[in-house]
């Protein structure tokens, strides 16, 4: 997610217009609109394809559709050229993908993430850039190798514990994430999903500890609000997206957000990924910065106002603070958990929690959104339906086909 003051813009009692861009994503970033409009000092316009859900939402002031990128860029521009918005929100990695192709230009450049040129762009979208960027501030990463083949990294994994992670250096949402128990394994992987070329390999020591996210809004580096969450169910086999989670406080993360937030003098609602070991060691690995998460719109669970403290960030008023949360129920996602009812079940999506869980609650929609969940979750339930469907089909095939061999 992108957020930037506008000079023109001062603190008033009149809301602030904020635009929000979706490419692909939907999942729960759909409650955006909701999360952020609901303190009523920020008015939220949404740009999205023609035919995305998010169109029906009733926290979306104006809504602009386009039919491919071009005409997504022709909007954009269109829109951020009038001047009226204070802040520029990219909903997902897609999103700003397609913002930092184009960051030159200069009617976007004042609504980036950082200053236009600033290594941060480079460092935020690659995880061994950014891995090797935590290292030189003493951030804690895991042991890891890197390399541009297989080649390379078989021989510079020598030594290596299994298992272990191997990703690419490019992706997001859990893509190009395996856990490996064997060179022969790693080998096998890379056949089956054939790296491109600009990204290279990670082999990353596997902690069997609690994975989390530290999320944080900001503004030109200094922290308006900061919390942090523990995954307990994911998406993808157990490396992907979050299903569940639950609120923890700790102030090691904190000191982690900050000292990242001013060193890359990040503006925006952003944040990393972590894995905590048994012993208690805290490790970040993957960043999120520059780019909105579906996670942030539960902080209304802890009592934390994402519109009052995007709005605080973007006239810069409002003391920096560290978010302590007492709300330790599970919170479940919508429409993540219907995703993950229909995905196959390995052990590597058992639940590792830090202490005792009490409660659960789940994240429905936002406030006056029944409409737009009710077509979410169809949408959800009919993709999910397909993948099941084909999956079913091509065992029965393969049945068949054993049968008449046998």
């Amino acid at each position: 997610m992108l957020l930037f003051r506008n000079p023109q813009y001062s603190a008033t009692s009149a809301p602030l217009k904020v635009l929000l861009l979706f490419r692909q994503s939907s999942s729960s970033f759909t409650a955006y609109p909701w999360a952020l409009a609901q303190s009523g000092k920020l008015l939220v316009d949404t740009v999205a394809r023609y035919d995305h859900v998010i169109k029906h939402s009733a926290w979306s002031n104006e809504h602009y559709a386009f039919e491919d990128d071009e005409n997504c860029i022709t909007i954009l521009k269109g829109r951020l050229a009038t001047q009226e918005y204070a802040a520029l929100y990219c909903m997902g990695a897609p999103a700003l993908d397609i913002l930092l192709e184009h960051r030159g230009d200069p009617i976007l450049r004042p609504y980036l993430p950082y200053s236009h040129e600033s290594e941060m762009f480079e460092i935020s979208e690659d995880k061994q850039l950014f891995q090797e960027w935590c290292h030189s501030l003493d951030i804690p990463i895991p042991q890891s190798c890197y390399a541009q083949s297989a080649s390379k990294l078989f021989l510079r994994s020598d030594g290596f514990r299994y298992p272990s992670v191997l990703k690419f250096s490019k992706g997001y949402g859990g893509q190009e994430v395996f856990v490996v128990h064997s060179k022969q394994e790693i080998e096998d992987t890379l056949a089956a999903h054939p790296p491109s070329a600009e990204t290279s390999l990670i082999l990353q020591d596997y902690i069997d500890g609690v994975v989390g996210t530290t999320l944080f809004v900001a503004n030109k580096g200094k922290i308006y609000g900061c919390f942090s969450l523990e995954k307990v169910r994911r998406l993808c086999e157990g490396l992907g997206p979050t299903v569940a989670c639950r609120f923890i406080d700790s102030q090691e993360l904190s000191q982690f957000a900050a000292k990242i937030a001013m060193k890359s003098l990040v503006s925006g609602i952003t944040g990393f990924d972590w894995v905590q070991s048994r012993e208690g060691q805290y490790y970040v690995i993957d960043p999120h910065l520059g780019r909105a998460t579906p996670n942030v719109i539960i902080s209304h669970f802890a009592g934390i106002d994402l519109g009052d403290v995007t709005h605080a960030s973007l006239v810069e008023v409002g003391r920096s603070q560290n978010e302590i949360v007492s709300n330790q129920k599970t919170i479940w996602l919508m429409p993540q958990a219907l995703e993950y009812l229909f995905e196959p079940k390995t052990s590597a999506q058992a639940p590792q929690v830090s202490s005792p869980q009490v409660g659960m609650a789940v994240f429905w929609c936002g406030r006056n959104e029944s409409k737009l969940f009710i077509l979410q979750a169809a949408e959800c339930i009919y993709s999910q339906m397909r993948i099941t469907f084909g999956r079913w089909r091509r065992q029965l095939t393969g049945y068949i086909s054993r049968w008449f061999k046998g």
